[in-house]
């Protein structure tokens, strides 16, 4: 038999993972990256492109 268990919360990591997702479908890394343009800045190609990071830093939706 199984115990009956209260459903676990999410992780912290696994909710932010799914902010993350949802706030890339309002600030898409295109439309990052043409802002990033038209200010005339410029980035190397890394393993977290400009998208990524901008989003990361929005509070609310990094590892703080």
């Amino acid at each position: 038999m199984y115990p009956i268990v209260p459903p676990r919360r999410l992780s912290p990591g696994f909710q932010e993972s799914l902010q993350l997702d949802a706030l890339a479908e309002l600030l898409p890394d295109a439309e990052v990256e043409s802002i990033c343009r038209k200010l005339r800045h410029h980035w190397r190609n890394r393993e977290l492109p400009p998208g990524v990071t901008v989003r990361s830093i929005i509070p609310g939706t990094g590892t703080n």
